[in-house]
């Protein structure tokens, strides 16, 4: 295990304090006085840094340190945005970046810019070493993974995984490795009627009488799919339905969303070809009814082999700091590896302090042992990989 002994601890918790107590809510989609925090550190510590638009004010930040091109590069991975503090009552102050008893308490803390923190002083770690790299170590910060992912997707159709070999996603796993999860598929549903007097419903077509035999017909669903022993099996979760503007009158519009959650070896594009066929086939009973089936969101499930090289250097690096066998499992949520990694066939893993189990709730917490032993297992494992 590298010693790292360039960067303090009370540096570490001083970067990740000042980047809690900065507000990066999405939504609204508020990143960028973040982002820039991160794109002046980076830039002190010696990275090339690059900062890519993506919508209004809301950028990536990309930091390269370069290497000689005999490897692939090293992606690390995590995201500037967090869930807003919702409306629960927090006994410690969401942008307050309190520490007591060990733990740094904040939105965010956890999720995910305790992993962002470690990233970045493992990169000045490395940084500070001097030692030849054959392949460039990045460090990229995200905005909008709690939407729509588009900071991924931006990064993705730049060109930015570009001679990339590996990529570590920072999300709370206990330091565990997390090699898959699955896929997301929305779906947007409408069903478009004839508006009456609700008195003569029989001049009218009801939008939401359909719409609920097709939800009804899905929540009843079951998906052709191979078990993953890592997953949980896909699911189909109606999320919003809107529809009708009166008491007195016939809903002529109806719109309803889904979520689908999918396994390796699911094809999103017969999924959504078997819903349009159901939805057409429900229409076909509504004289005059019209009806839409769009995917608003698509990524793929994250799956890397168990046998690939990046895992087994990741479980030696891990135990190595830990000194504990890490878990090898899969994770129940979403994450930018599945645009970064699942659309371009690169190894992936999850990895980052603190329990999944803590985000997006209340008094969100990270143990600062967590973030510092994170330091050393991302630093280490860009010396196994790259030096």
């Amino acid at each position: 295990m590298v010693v790292v002994d360039q960067l303090t601890e009370t540096q570490i918790v001083a970067l990740l304090r000042d980047l809690v107590q900065t507000r990066s809510f999405n939504p609204p989609g508020e990143e960028a006085a973040v982002g820039s925090k991160v794109a002046d550190w980076l830039r002190r510590t010696g990275l090339v840094v690059t900062v890519q638009p993506i919508s209004g004010e809301r950028a990536n930040v990309v930091g390269r340190l370069p290497g000689d091109g005999t490897r692939p590069a090293l992606l690390l991975c995590a995201h500037q945005d967090t869930v807003p503090p919702g409306s629960a009552l927090w006994s410690h102050e969401p942008l307050g970046g309190e520490i007591i008893d060990g733990r740094l308490y904040g939105r965010g803390a956890l999720d995910t810019k305790a992993s962002l923190t470690a990233m970045m002083a493992a990169a000045q770690a490395v940084r500070a070493a001097g030692v030849r790299l054959h392949g460039d170590l990045i460090v990229l910060a995200t905005v909008d993974e709690e939407s729509m992912g588009q900071g991924a997707q931006g990064f993705l159709e730049g060109g930015g995984m570009e001679g990339v070999g590996a990529v570590v996603i920072g999300e709370p796993t206990s330091l565990d490795i997390v090699i898959a999860h699955r896929g997301a598929l929305w779906l947007e549903i409408t069903t478009q009627g004839k508006a009456a007097h609700g008195a003569m419903p029989e001049l009218g077509v009801n939008a939401i009488l359909p719409m609920a035999a097709i939800l009804g017909r899905l929540g009843q669903y079951s998906f052709v799919h191979a078990p993953d022993p890592l997953l949980r099996p896909p699911t189909i979760n109606v999320a919003t339905i809107q529809g009708g503007v009166k008491t007195n009158m016939v809903p002529d519009h109806c719109q309803a969303t889904v979520d689908i959650r999918t396994v390796p070896g699911q094809s999103h594009a017969s999924i959504l070809a078997e819903v349009r066929r159901l939805a057409s086939e429900v229409a076909r009973e509504w004289s005059g009814l019209r009806v839409d089936v769009q995917a608003i969101n698509d990524k793929p499930p994250l799956a890397t082999p168990s046998n690939a090289a990046l895992i087994e250097a990741a479980a030696e690096v891990a135990e190595s700091v830990l000194g504990r066998k890490p878990a090898i499992r899969g994770a129940p949520y979403l994450t930018d590896g599945s645009l970064l990694a699942g659309t371009t066939n690169t190894p992936a893993i999850i990895c980052g302090p603190g329990p999944e189990t803590l985000a997006h709730q209340a008094d969100e917490y990270i143990e600062l042992a967590e973030v510092f032993a994170a330091v050393r297992l991302y630093t280490d494992l860009a010396f196994r990989l790259l030096a």
